[in-house]
C-alpha cells in the first residue's frame, strides 16, 4: 500500500463495523497511506456499530487510527453478488462514496493526480467536509470526531 500511495494511488477504506477504535482494523490503521471512512445514518448521526478514531487534527499522536471522514453507510442500495441489488449497511458502503469523491476531485484537478495525490485528495476532502464538532448530535455512544463528506464542496 505504501508503494501504491507513493505512486499516486489513493485508498478510501472502511473503518470497520464493531463500534470500536479503528486502530484495530486493517487497513484502516494504516493512517499514513489510506483515507479511513466511518458511516453516517439518517439524521446526520453515526450508527453505534461504526468504528471511530482520532480527530484528524490529532493525527500526530498515533494513539489511535485517524478516521478521516464519514459518509452515508446505512441502508445503501448497491449491486449484489447474485447480479441484482440489495440494501445493506456498513462502513464498506460508506467508503465508496469517498472513493467517488476522490475520483471526481482528481479528474477535476489533474495537477493533483501525481505522486502526492493522497496528500492532495485528503486535504481537499477534509477542507470541503462539513464540520460536525458541536453541530450534530452523536447518539452512537462512541467518540466520533470526523466530519461529514461534502462531495459538492470539492
Amino acid at each position: 500500500m505504501c508503494n501504491a500511495t507513493n505512486g499516486g494511488v489513493v485508498f478510501a477504506v472502511a473503518a470497520g463495523n464493531s463500534g470500536a477504535d479503528a486502530a484495530g482494523s486493517i487497513p484502516a490503521a494504516y493512517d499514513d497511506t489510506v483515507i479511513t471512512v466511518s458511516a453516517t445514518m439518517e439524521g446526520d448521526d453515526w450508527p453505534s456499530w461504526s468504528n471511530w478514531g482520532d480527530d484528524p487534527a490529532d493525527w500526530t499522536t498515533n494513539d489511535s487510527a485517524p478516521v478521516a471522514i464519514a459518509a452515508p453507510g446505512v441502508s445503501v442500495l448497491s449491486t449484489w453478488n447474485d447480479g441484482g441489488y440489495n440494501t445493506i449497511s456498513g462502513t464498506s458502503m460508506a467508503s465508496p462514496h469517498v472513493a467517488g469523491a476522490i475520483a471526481l476531485y482528481l479528474a477535476s484537478n489533474p495537477q493533483a493526480a501525481d505522486y502526492s495525490a493522497f496528500t492532495n485528495a485528503r486535504a481537499a476532502l477534509l477542507g470541503a467536509a462539513e464540520e460536525t464538532s458541536g453541530n450534530f448530535s452523536n447518539t452512537s455512544g462512541n467518540p466520533h470526531d470526523e466530519d461529514f463528506l461534502d462531495a459538492g464542496g470539492l
